[in-house]
């Protein structure tokens, strides 16, 4: 037995919103409700759907109707799969929705039905006209009388076929024997998707911290889906790699929902180079809705403060005026090192903070970006109010055509109640050496980093003299 599938990429946009017209002898058969659902989000506004419906063929050639379909969807990732021995021939996506404007453009040159009220009885009566023109405002023919303007309420008397309630996606399908069949339909979509909120509460003594990771579900597609299975895909998926990766994570995703059910929590696992997160209960997300639901949880990180100064000196000519004292960046840090952990999905963290009282007050908020277990988390809060920097050039010279020697000294002054350990970072292009200095530095990447001490309601002078080639 072979799979028939068929994705089919309509390269003119016209086609994509025309409607597929039923050849002689097929009939248009309605898909039917979806009796299992699976969802897979990315980070972004891009999402999976993987749907199964049961039809009822009647034998011979058909067009199935796909009801329930986003209207972002992308026509090019369609795919679908009526069982053994079918074939699908052509797929159109029919957006051409039932509205006033869509019925009166369909009955030019045609006979339509207009209300008239009597004005003392209230009575109603329907008159028959022809609908000349759209263009520019109706035109209607009324007896012998052209009349422009609405005149009162239409009546259509029939529906036209390639008009419908809402967007549908049509399947041309030969082949299917008589009775009923599961029928998969799988596509990728636009208008929804996925993001990682965190919560980052300090413990009072500022050495560890507890994190709680909330996923963010989004769906602005204009259709709900109901009681899906969700998986979450973290990392960056470029839109250019095969799609079997992408229907991989769409297979894994329509497992038993007594199985998920059972599961205490999302569950994870490797989908290539992502992580895939699988939330233990079905979801229900409505149009325009945004849904959190837990994601992770570590208690008790260990946690260290930073402040970090970060200048890009100037080393190939004078330094210009006597620039203002800046403040360093305050920063935490922390591993996700221990074994019980898991990839932290790239998001945004809010941070809070105990006050004297108790109380939870928020500090700052920063990026996570994607980090493996074992990598680092370095987030900003802000700027340390008491501690100042400033950078001064006290020597430069031009040793030759491409060397030059540049000489800097860096005062920084604390005027807060305890000491400040600052991390002096000076990125320096080109192929730089430093040949003096009042303390050791650091070589990492670019930059030269120092660590000065700054005693409480104190002050501290470091200097170095750096040459470069370039």
């Amino acid at each position: 037995m072979t799979r028939n599938r068929f994705a089919l990429a309509l390269p003119l946009a016209a086609a994509l919103f025309s409607a597929v017209q039923a050849q002689a002898g097929e009939t248009i058969v309605d898909a039917g409700a979806r009796t299992a659902l699976g969802l897979t989000l990315y980070q972004g506004n891009l999402a999976l759907v993987d749907e199964r419906r049961r039809v009822m063929f009647t034998g011979g050639p058909a067009t199935l109707a796909f009801d329930h379909v986003s209207r972002a969807l992308d026509a090019a990732s369609v795919s679908i799969d009526a069982g053994a021995g079918s074939r699908v021939t052509a797929v159109s996506l029919q957006a051409d929705l039932l509205t006033p404007d869509n019925l009166l453009n369909r009955s030019l040159g045609r006979r339509i039905g207009v209300v008239k009220t009597h004005p003392t009885t209230g009575a109603e009566t329907v008159v028959e006209a022809e609908v000349l023109s759209v263009a520019g405002g109706l035109v209607l023919k009324i007896g012998d009388r052209i009349e422009t303007g609405r005149p009162g309420r239409l009546v259509f008397f029939n529906q036209p076929a390639d008009l419908r309630p809402r967007p549908a996606l049509l399947a041309d399908i030969s082949g299917a024997a008589e009775g009923p069949r599961q029928v998969r339909l799988a596509y990728l979509s636009g208008g929804m998707g996925w993001r990682a909120n965190y919560t980052i509460e300090l413990a009072p003594d500022g050495d560890r911290l507890d994190l709680a990771a909330r996923a963010a579900l989004h769906n602005s597609s204009g259709v709900a889906f109901e009681n899906a299975t969700v998986r979450l895909v973290a990392g960056d998926v470029r839109r250019q790699a095969p799609r079997r990766a992408l229907m991989r994570a769409a297979k894994a995703g329509m497992q038993d929902a007594a199985e998920m059910a059972a599961s205490p929590g999302p569950g994870r696992e490797q989908l290539e180079s992502f992580h895939l997160y699988t939330l233990p209960q079905p979801i229900t997300l409505r149009d325009r809705e945004t849904k959190q639901v837990a994601l992770l949880s570590a208690d008790s990180v260990e946690v260290q403060r930073q402040l970090v100064s970060r200048a890009a000196p100037a080393v190939h000519g004078t330094q210009r005026g006597t620039p203002p004292p800046s403040h360093p960046e305050t920063r935490l840090r922390f591993l996700n090192a221990r074994a019980d952990r898991q990839p932290l999905p790239g998001g945004l963290a809010r941070i809070y903070a105990h006050d004297t009282t108790g109380n939870l007050q928020f500090i700052g908020e920063d990026r996570v970006r994607n980090t493996p277990v074992g990598g680092a988390v370095t987030l900003t809060m802000g700027r340390a109010f008491d501690v100042r920097v400033k950078r001064t050039q006290t020597a430069f010279q031009r040793i030759g055509n491409r060397v030059t020697e540049t000489a800097y000294r860096i005062e920084l002054e604390n005027g807060g109640d305890e000491v400040a350990d600052v991390r002096v970072e000076e990125t320096i292009p080109g192929d730089w050496r430093v040949i003096e200095e009042s303390g050791h530095h650091a070589r990492e990447g670019a930059a030269a980093v120092w660590r000065v001490t700054v005693p409480a309601k104190g002050k501290a002078d470091m200097d170095y003299r750096v040459r470069v080639e370039r």
